[in-house]
């Protein structure tokens, strides 16, 4: 379709520039220009502007669909602690060194449900989070 207008908007060019050629004055030729010039490049534009259109809703349907393959690969993949005391022991071993686990714009205790089970974990100090504008969880309130 897009193909159509352009090929259209090529025509309608054609025909303004050959009707201009019929003719052997000034005003005689201007019409044909003007008219059949905006009448065609406005049949390209919007045939290239179509093309782009399906360009970019092809690419956003391929995103998409990898996207729901990664979804389904990191279902297949993911590792649950579950809670387990060995992972817990850990926990509460980073937590009495001072140690918190830092997320994007708060800090948890280690054993907070909110990063339970998350692989690649950020510990640092308290201290330090603090000082980075960081707050504290809300549900597990590491500064009690």
């Amino acid at each position: 379709m897009a193909l159509g207008f352009i090929a259209a908007g090529f025509v309608v060019l054609f025909l303004a520039w050959n009707g201009a050629a019929s003719k052997d004055f000034v005003q005689g030729q201007v019409p044909y220009l003007l008219s059949g010039g905006f009448v065609g490049l406005g049949l390209i534009i919007v045939g290239v502007g179509l093309m782009l259109f399906e360009s970019g809703r092809r690419a956003g349907t391929k995103v998409d669909r990898k996207i729901d393959e990664l979804s389904e690969v990191m279902k297949t993949i993911q590792v649950s602690s579950n809670g387990s005391s060995k992972d817990h022991a850990m926990a509460e071993a980073h937590f009495a060194d001072g140690k918190v686990v830092v997320g994007a714009r708060s800090y948890h205790r280690p054993d907070c449900r909110l990063v339970e089970g998350k692989d690649a974990l950020v510990y640092a100090a308290q201290p330090l989070a603090t000082e980075q504008g960081l707050k504290p969880c809300r549900v597990c309130n590491p500064d009690v």
